[in-house]
């Protein structure tokens, strides 16, 4: 039976308006093994940057700080950009306690995510108690351990803790075709189901993801708990108002990881039905991860080389950051291209829209439900693994003209359910029905909107 979402703005208002106000500065402790600066690029870190970002500087109506935000960055000692102490302080002046994952415990036995999962236990059991709110991603079952401390009843008793749904092991490895590596994958997938369906709330960018995780190749269990979707955040937060404009494009960007899932073959077969003189430049744009053991960026050579493609009428770039891929599309008046064969929530879709930069997507996935897709934009949105509908997608663009999309709902009033999410998890911590066992299996049409028993 699946769970259906609950509607975050009314269950946030039914707490607030209901509970006590939770004691402000709310501390809310961001886990994550990305964080925008450190990390490059990537979809996780983008979103736990942004999240963090509004939190420091959310401001309740007598102008004091509502949050205090601590980011635990997961990955240390890796740093993408910079060392821990640039960032430390980087962060510090802007409200965000920057924490790198130290223990007092160096040698653990078992694979590396299962020994970062239990590294993030004992950190913040070390800490049970300074603070309201935790969250985790589910990629990689970061939350496993603490999670499962909570539900035994062990600690973390006065903490809400919820799950960010960014995108398992389990389901990248569906979409590429890609079966479990080792025993340890096994373990992998079991770590990011239990923190997940151990969580006191789960908060999913696109209903996409929280079907699928339920569906038949996931079947996880969300019956306890809260379930909602609100979608990612972007900072600085853009303008609600997006200008329309008619592109002619004489240059396409295949926009994301060079692999299987984001479309790179569809995009490579559906090049294979046009001629290159008419369509303009092709740019192959972002980074090469391997396909069957091979670099993607040589199966990229190969096959364009394979169909007579000039070597001067298409461009890899592998190694630019977000945003000096976004600046690259907008410097060539170019169409970014995002054929996915599923994708939960899309960054870069996003972040195209607020650039006001055209695109052409699928289907498949939540990327569609971050877009307006009036009656003169259905064309650019094409089904999935489909070469033919692409190619004709990019005609019609070259011929026609393309816009570009609007959102399909206001940024301003995203950042705001969010934030006041959070706050209604604070107050349902405050008020003592934070603990497991508290939590409630909610009816499917999530009435009461969700709120704990005793409140309604």
């Amino acid at each position: 039976v699946f769970a259906e979402p609950l509607e975050a703005p009314a269950f946030a208002a039914a707490v607030l308006s209901q509970l006590p106000p939770p004691q402000e500065p709310i501390r809310v402790c961001l886990v994550t093994s990305a964080f925008s600066g450190p990390t490059p690029n990537g979809g996780v870190g983008t979103a736990f940057h942004a999240l963090a970002m509004h939190l420091a500087q959310a401001r309740s109506p007598d102008d004091k700080f509502t949050f205090q935000v601590t980011v635990v960055y997961a990955a240390h000692p890796w740093y993408g950009r910079g060392e821990e102490e640039e960032w430390v302080s980087y962060f510090a002046k802007r409200r965000i306690h920057f924490q790198a994952l130290v223990t007092d415990v160096s040698n653990f036995y078992g694979p590396k995510l299962l020994v970062r999962s239990y590294k993030v236990m004992e950190f913040l059991r070390a800490r049970d108690g300074d603070f309201d709110v935790v969250t985790f991603h589910d990629h990689m079952g970061l939350g496993y351990f603490t999670t499962q401390l909570k539900h035994q009843g062990l600690a973390f008793q006065s903490t809400f803790l919820f799950v960010q749904g960014h995108g398992t092991i389990r389901w990248a490895d569906h979409h590429n075709y890609r079966p479990p590596r080792d025993h340890n994958t096994l373990a992998y997938y079991h770590m990011e189901r239990k923190a997940v369906e151990y969580s006191d709330a789960r908060v999913f960018p696109s209903r996409y993801y929280l079907d699928w995780l339920q569906g038949p190749e996931a079947e996880f269990d969300m019956s306890t708990g809260y379930n909602f979707v609100v979608k990612n955040l972007l900072y600085p937060l853009p303008h609600d108002e997006q200008p329309l404009s008619t592109h002619f494009p004489k240059h396409f960007v295949f926009f994301g990881r060079l692999e299987v899932r984001k479309g790179l073959l569809t995009f490579l077969g559906a090049l294979a039905q046009l001629d290159a003189q008419e369509l303009g430049h092709i740019t192959f744009l972002g980074p090469s991860v391997n396909i069957e053991g091979r670099k993607a960026h040589e199966v990229v050579t190969e096959r364009m080389d394979a169909m007579n493609w000039p070597e001067d009428a298409y461009t890899v770039l592998t190694d630019l950051n977000s945003e000096e891929a976004l600046q690259y599309i907008l410097d060539n008046d170019a169409v970014a291209v995002i054929p996915t064969l599923g994708d939960n929530s899309p960054y870069v879709v996003i972040e195209l829209v607020s650039r006001h930069i055209p695109l052409i997507t699928t289907t498949a996935g939540g990327g569609a439900e971050l877009v307006s897709i009036t009656q003169d934009m259905e064309p650019f949105v094409v089904p999935s693994d489909d070469a033919p509908a692409l190619a004709q997608a990019m005609s019609i663009a070259r011929e026609r003209g393309i816009k570009n999309f609007r959102a399909a709902e206001p940024f301003s009033a995203t950042r705001l359910t969010y934030l006041n999410l959070i706050r209604a998890f604070a107050a349902i911590k405050d008020s003592g029905a934070a603990g497991h066992s508290a939590r409630r299996t909610h009816d499917q049409k999530g009435e009461g909107a969700g709120v704990p028993p005793h409140v309604q």
